[in-house]
């Protein structure tokens, strides 16, 4: 299995972004993120354990840009942004995506 970015570029300007929203905050608050980032991580990692690592960072990267596209433009609440990513999830199980 592969990962196949919609559009050149993509990965790249996930990481750029990425370093960018660490430097915007201060050091407590990065190491707060990078912390918790680990955690959710290494879960996700022990969960699924016969799948290609890359392929869960990247589903979960790409989960979170759309997410937080939907938080910046809807200016929705965490448990809203959180219902919005298991329905996406559930999606994808029921064969509807």
């Amino acid at each position: 299995m592969t990962y196949a970015p919609p559009w050149p570029g993509w990965a790249d300007l996930t990481h750029t972004a990425i370093a960018e929203a660490l430097a915007d905050l201060d050091p407590d608050q990065a190491k707060l993120a990078r912390t918790v980032g680990a955690i959710i991580g290494d879960d996700l990692r022990g969960e699924f354990v016969d799948v290609d690592p890359d392929i869960v960072a990247w589903v979960a990267m790409r989960t979170a840009t759309h997410l937080g596209g939907i938080a910046r433009e809807a200016d929705a609440d965490g448990p809203t942004l959180a219902l919005v990513g298991m329905l996406a999830g559930q999606h994808v199980q029921a064969g509807e995506a």
